[in-house]
């Protein structure tokens, strides 16, 4: 296994990395949390017919030792200032394309769509690794993909070399990209609606044990405690990993205030848990094959005999 122990540092919004080689083969990077210290695990990956499988190549022991040679020693806030570092770089948009469609729809292009490999997207543009420079021990170590040809895999459209926009093989203009846009999240609604009645279950479920906890609690006469109420989402990629947790308290069971999706342009009140993973997310997420785990979890219980 290709893995690094670091120290206990905190965590911070992305533990999840992907990167890419000249031969076509990822790295899925992955850093675990305990209370004792992180975990940094490297798994290559090829691609093969637009799925991801597991594989191995000596290149991934490179990346380790490199890794190694950067991060072991070094303090909390330099090893969350490394990879926070990943988690900001942008990629180089052409000017003409800004020039030609504006800065917000490049916006959309400067990072990596992927880079957490939630949806395994087989166009998405990742950084590479340069492993001439890994052998040499060079502190930048990654290059840029070429950019263009970029795919927005969800809206079957694709920004070319000449700086189109080309759907099913014919041009179209910024209106129609804007336009294929609103359509795609219009095709949503149903699968939100639909997710959404589930996550509804699982919140009512959660909920009652929730209440059934606290009542216990007051049996026992346990007079000091931290209840958590949450619910883990993750995928199945490496095993179950937990890949986001929303976190319940008694005032938002209670409140049952629906949550708008207005700020997708969608005209759509869900759930918590789905407003949840869609703010955190994205729209692609209603589409993600993703797994649910609710607890509640009673900590530093104290018992009294009164």
């Amino acid at each position: 296994m290709n893995s690094i122990n670091l120290c206990n540092i905190n965590k911070f919004y992305q533990k999840r990395f992907v990167f890419v080689d000249d031969e076509g083969i990822y790295y899925f990077w992955q850093l675990y949390f305990t209370e004792f210290g992180a975990t940094l695990e490297i798994v290559p990956f090829i691609k093969k017919e637009n799925r991801f499988i597991q594989t191995e190549t000596p290149k991934a022991s490179e990346l380790t030792d490199y890794l190694k040679w950067r991060l072991t020693g070094k303090s909390a806030k330099e090893i969350v200032d490394f990879f926070m570092d990943l988690s900001m770089q942008e990629f180089s948009i052409p000017d003409e394309l800004i020039d030609r469609f504006g800065q917000e729809f490049c916006k959309e292009l400067a990072y990596d769509r992927d880079s957490e490999f939630i949806y395994t997207d087989p166009y998405a543009k990742h950084w590479m690794i340069d492993f001439d420079k890994v052998r040499n021990k060079e502190m930048d170590f990654l290059k840029e993909p070429e950019l263009l040809p970029f795919t927005f895999t969800e809206l079957g459209v694709t920004v070319t070399k000449e700086c189109e926009l080309v759907k099913n093989g014919k041009r179209i203009d910024i209106e129609e990209f804007e336009q294929t846009k609103e359509e795609y999240k219009k095709s949503l609604i149903p699968i939100i609606k639909q997710k959404d009645k589930i996550f509804q279950k699982i919140e009512k479920d959660l909920y009652a044990r929730f209440m059934a906890t606290l009542k216990e609690l007051e049996r026992k006469k346990i007079s000091d405690y931290e209840i958590e109420p949450h619910i883990k989402i993750f995928d199945t990629l490496l095993g179950y990993d937990e890949l986001l947790r929303v976190w319940y308290a008694k005032e938002i069971f209670e409140d049952r205030e629906p949550y708008s999706l207005s700020i997708y342009g969608l005209d759509l009140k869900v759930s918590h848990l789905m407003w949840r993973l869609l703010d955190t997310l994205g729209l692609r997420a209603a589409q993600a094959k993703l797994s649910f785990w609710s607890e509640v979890k009673v900590r530093d219980q104290k018992f009294f005999i009164l």
